[in-house]
């Protein structure tokens, strides 16, 4: 029972809000990447791996597929477990974001723990972009990858609600009449001694920069894939791990972006 005139200490720390995001972030890059890279190598299954005949298999629909209709099936499974994840991921981490925003700024409000949990129910009611909404109100600064997170999160619904086949829902920009994905890729470069730019992958060796040596450089290149409508959603291991990056860029700028004193 709550007494009516029961107080709370609460401690808020605005470096945990993104704590359940950087842990989907671990676990689709340790998991759902590496399933994506693995699909890549897989032309087989070895005999060593076969079930064998003796083994009792559940038979449900048409079983026997061949490893190329396979390997899209799982495929198709992980881009939806994976966007899922990550999607979950920084729903709980603007849930948190925002239940930080509203009680630093409104310290009054929350020194009885009924008031606290009232407010908690309500906030679990909100949707990724409603929150971010809420956010904007409290933030320092503008926050900078709001229309990628938000477009991330339509092919996340396109394919947990209509397996990857574009739908009118899924339609953000009207006037192409596509669904259009905006991700961030970070790219390692140098300049040569023509002052043009050279991407740095595994294996590349920095070449005709002159004496003075080359700079390797750190930047961000927006990336963008439009899918019709009608269209499957696709995307291979290099763009999946980009989104990944995507969705760590946000948090860190959700973080910088939020209010570090109490108002008074």
């Amino acid at each position: 029972m709550i007494k009516k005139d029961e107080k709370i200490e609460l401690k808020l720390n605005y470096g945990g809000v993104t704590n359940s995001l950087y842990d989907k972030l671990r676990k689709c890059n340790d998991s759902v990447t590496f399933g994506l890279q693995t699909l890549e190598l897989i032309n087989e299954i070895p005999p060593e791996l076969e079930i064998d005949s003796s083994f009792l298999k559940m038979k449900m629909g048409e079983n026997d597929i061949d490893i190329c209709a396979k390997k899209q099936k799982y495929k198709d499974w992980l881009l939806e477990r994976g966007f899922e994840d990550l999607m979950k991921g920084v729903e709980y981490t603007l849930r948190d974001a925002y239940k930080y925003s509203y009680i630093i700024s409104n310290p009054i409000k929350f020194t009885k723990l009924k008031n606290l949990n009232d407010f908690q129910k309500k906030a679990e009611f909100c949707t990724i972009s409603s929150m971010i909404e809420k956010i904007k109100f409290f933030s320092i600064k503008d926050l900078v990858y709001v229309e990628h997170i938000l477009s991330i999160n339509k092919v996340r619904n396109c394919l947990v609600h209509r397996g990857g086949i574009v739908g009118e829902k899924d339609i953000n920009n009207k006037n192409l009449k596509i669904l259009e994905l905006k991700w961030i890729k970070m790219k390692l470069f140098y300049k040569n001694n023509k002052s043009e730019e050279v991407d740095i992958v595994g294996g590349t060796k920095i070449q005709n920069v002159g004496h003075s040596g080359a700079l390797v450089l750190l930047k961000k290149d927006e990336k963008i894939k439009n899918f019709k409508k009608g269209e499957k959603i696709s995307f291979d291991y290099k763009q999946f791990n980009e989104i990944i990056s995507t969705c760590f860029l946000f948090g860190e700028d959700l973080k910088n972006c939020l209010p570090k004193k109490i108002k008074t």
